[in-house]
This record gives C-alpha cells, sequence and structure tokens, in this order.
C-alpha cells in the first residue's frame, strides 16, 4: 500500500477519533456550546422584530449570516488553539518523526475540525427551526444547498492559503532578486 494513502486513512481514523473525544471533553463541549449559544441568544431576541418593508423577521435574514460566520470561527478559532498546543506539548513533533506522520495528523485535524463545524451547524440550524418560521417554507433544493454551502465553506480556507503561499513565495523570489541586483 501506498504510505501516504496509508497516512490519509490513518488520519481519518485519527480525525473520528478525535471528534469523538472532543464531545466528551467538558472544555470542547463548552466551547461549541458556548460560541452557538451566542448566535442561538440573538435569534431569540430577533424573532419578532420584522425587517423594515418586509414581512421577514430580523432572525431571518440574519441566520444565513449567521451561519456563514460559524464555519470560518470553528474551523480557524480550533485550528488555532489545537495548533498551539499540540506545539506546546510535543505532538507535532512525535508526528514529525514518524514517516507520513504530518500528512496523517493533518488529515485527522481537518476532519475532527470539519465535524465540529458541522455539529455547529447542526445546532444553530435546530434552532433556528424553533426561532424561524419562515424556514417551514425552505423547499428542498434550500436544505440540499445547505451541505455545498458548507463544504465550499470548509475548502476556501485552504484554497486561499495555497494561493496565498504561492503569492508571497513569488513576491519573495522578486524582492530577493531584487536585493542580488542591488547589493551584487
Amino acid at each position: 500500500m501506498n504510505p501516504v494513502t496509508h497516512a490519509v486513512r490513518l488520519g481519518l481514523r485519527r480525525g473520528w477519533i478525535e471528534f469523538k473525544h472532543l464531545l466528551t471533553s467538558p472544555a470542547d463541549v463548552g466551547f461549541t456550546v458556548v460560541s452557538t449559544a451566542v448566535f442561538i441568544v440573538a435569534m431569540y431576541f430577533q424573532r419578532d422584530t420584522k425587517m423594515p418593508g418586509t414581512d421577514m423577521s430580523l432572525a431571518a435574514a440574519t441566520l444565513p449570516g449567521v451561519l456563514a460566520l460559524i464555519v470560518p470561527i470553528n474551523a480557524l478559532l480550533g485550528a488555532v488553539g489545537a495548533l498551539s498546543v499540540e506545539r506546546e506539548d510535543g505532538t507535532l513533533l512525535r508526528a514529525k518523526a514518524l514517516p507520513q506522520g504530518m500528512v496523517g495528523h493533518l488529515v485527522g485535524k481537518v476532519v475532527s475540525l470539519s465535524l465540529s463545524t458541522v455539529a455547529s451547524v447542526a445546532l444553530m440550524l435546530a434552532a433556528g427551526l424553533l426561532f424561524v418560521p419562515e424556514l417551514a417554507g425552505v423547499g428542498v433544493g434550500g436544505w440540499l444547498a445547505i451541505p455545498w454551502y458548507l463544504l465550499l465553506g470548509l475548502l476556501a480556507p485552504v484554497i486561499l492559503r495555497r494561493m496565498a503561499r504561492r503569492e508571497s513565495g513569488s513576491l519573495m523570489e522578486a524582492r530577493r532578486q531584487q536585493a542580488l541586483q542591488r547589493f551584487g
């Protein structure tokens, strides 16, 4: 078997195990519940207020933006927190010492953070069904679009990071060439 494929399979398993551990960790569950509860409370207070000039509630107008905001908040804050802790306790060094260990570690982190983000979005949608009566009128196409938007939201930071890294690499190379021409 290809070593990278094996590392990816181990990373998928690791991500699932980390997600199950996240569900039993009081600190992680507290972060997810509190960050989601803040938005739920805001929607609760907005449920009876109508948008000016329409018959749509303010909560119905707020919900799509909140769902779009949950994805980067959970994905980025979760990743930053996990990486800082793992750097301090040596997890990254141990993963680096294994053949293809960083691949498995990265895949595991992506899987666990994606699953926790999906759980937060599901909690928010469940609260939206309670506080936003306009959601009952959404057709099948609207509900099927949510996983697509969620997937795009989870993939966008990866693509943007690659583009930024490529651009910063070419910018650094251009600056290095200018410096060599000036001083060399």
